[in-house]
């Protein structure tokens, strides 16, 4: 009976040992692939939307996805590799640009601070160090970071955040700088009329000596607060289209951005 059944499920035993070997060869060999896959969809995750935009890249990773929902993908599992270069060539290359961009948006904004410090008339190595770390760091942060839509929020949000913080502190440095001068000032003021009272009681014949001058102080300027203009809110003013479309929208646009640049100048803002 047992011969016989054995004979009668052939076909049954036979597809169990081609499954067995296909599952001893996936974890024997094939694991390796499969992990790199996985890793790699949730790498390429994060950036999915740009690298669809990339026809190279868009059907290597539509390959991958759909080798990751396959009950039995052993027989594909060979072209992960080469599936996974096609698309990190492209990643590597849109981070790239991306983190190339953002550098330059951030060095734009250190040359700015930069400028405020020297013009500030309190300027010193440490205080430049202690003001331009943050943007310096954030460079740092975009060289290693991954994801195209982070790059995008550092170089935009954190940036601007980090600059108008320095600023600030800049600002409270220059006004306490101020406050110290006057303090000195007066005091130095203070010990001149002291001085000249103290001759004038004690001999009231002779001249009365000059008083020490006071030692000149360094100019300090605040720096200028910074205003964001509102692009968007101005063109919806200017025009009642959604597009520029002709030359006399985009002479309407222009004029109208610049007058409000203008405005703020004459403001003094």
């Amino acid at each position: 009976d047992f011969f016989k059944a054995v004979v009668d499920h052939k076909d049954d035993y036979l597809d169990l040992e081609e499954d067995y070997r296909d599952i001893h060869e996936f974890f024997s060999n094939q694991m390796p692939s499969w992990q790199q896959l996985q890793q790699a969809l949730r790498h390429f995750e994060k950036n999915k939307q740009a690298l669809g935009s990339d026809e190279f890249a868009k059907k290597a990773l539509s390959e991958l996805h759909h080798i990751s929902t396959l009950e039995s993908p052993y027989g594909l599992l060979n072209k992960i590799a080469d599936l996974v270069r096609t698309v990190e060539s492209v990643n590597e290359r849109l981070l790239s640009e991306k983190r190339s961009h953002a550098v330059e948006q951030i060095d734009d904004k250190i040359k700015q601070l930069e400028a405020e410090i020297k013009n500030s008339g309190i300027a010193t190595a440490e205080l430049s160090n202690k003001l331009l770390r943050p943007l310096q760091l954030l460079k740092t942060d975009i060289e290693v970071e991954t994801s195209l839509s982070t790059i995008y929020m550092l170089q935009t949000q954190t940036a601007v955040e980090r600059f108008d913080e320095a600023l600030y502190e800049l600002e409270s440095e220059v006004q306490a700088e101020i406050q110290r001068q006057a303090k000195a000032a007066q005091l130095a003021q203070s010990k001149a009329e002291s001085v000249t009272n103290t001759a004038t009681t004690s001999s009231p014949v002779t001249s009365t000596p000059a008083a020490s001058p006071v030692q000149p102080v360094t100019a300090v300027v605040p720096p200028k607060p910074v205003v964001e203009v509102d692009v968007a809110s101005i063109y919806s003013k200017s025009s009642s289209s959604v597009y520029l479309e002709t030359e006399e929208s985009v002479d309407q646009f222009v004029d109208a951005l610049k007058a409000e640049l203008k405005k703020i100048v004459s403001d003094k803002k």
